[in-house]
């Protein structure tokens, strides 16, 4: 938690929107491939990756901080607060690339081999993963709405 305070703060906030912005990118890249490319062993993947709603929520989160990185390019500046609230949220974006290009490996090591069609593939624990860190990006999103309502309304 220090840490992402020292970046968030120290470092700057161009740096911390410019990560979180290029991670949204590949964690949608990825997604989409796995929502295009669908196998019957990965069902159960699939339907979460629906249900979560990752497409849209990333394509919010990265719109939503390009959108402040051209507010503070014209001289706004965000309260600390914010920034943290960015820098939490970039570690759980960070956590979901890393989940979903687990499953393309796994999904494209299964596809490699003989009669792929008919194997099954043990996914539990990474859709159990999916699951956990969906939810953690569903609290940090709306924490950092309550901190810019928060912060707005103090101004």
């Amino acid at each position: 938690m220090m840490t992402t305070a020292v970046v968030a703060t120290t470092i700057g906030s161009r740096i911390c929107f410019e990560t979180i912005t290029a991670t949204c990118t590949k964690t949608i890249e990825i997604v989409s491939f796995l929502a295009k490319n669908v196998h019957p062993s990965f069902d159960e993947v699939n339907t979460l990756l629906v249900e979560c709603d990752l497409l849209a929520k990333l394509g919010q989160i990265q719109q939503l901080v390009t959108e402040f990185h051209e507010k503070e390019q014209y001289g706004y500046t965000f309260k600390s607060s914010i920034k943290l609230a960015i820098a939490d949220l970039d570690k759980v974006v960070q956590t979901l690339n890393d989940i979903v290009s687990r499953i393309k490996s796994v999904k494209d090591y299964h596809e490699s081999m003989y009669f792929h069609r008919w194997r099954k593939t043990n996914c539990t624990q990474l859709i159990h993963e999916l699951k956990v860190t969906n939810a953690v990006l569903n609290t940090r999103f709306n924490n950092l709405e309550k901190i810019i309502s928060i912060n707005h309304n103090l101004s």
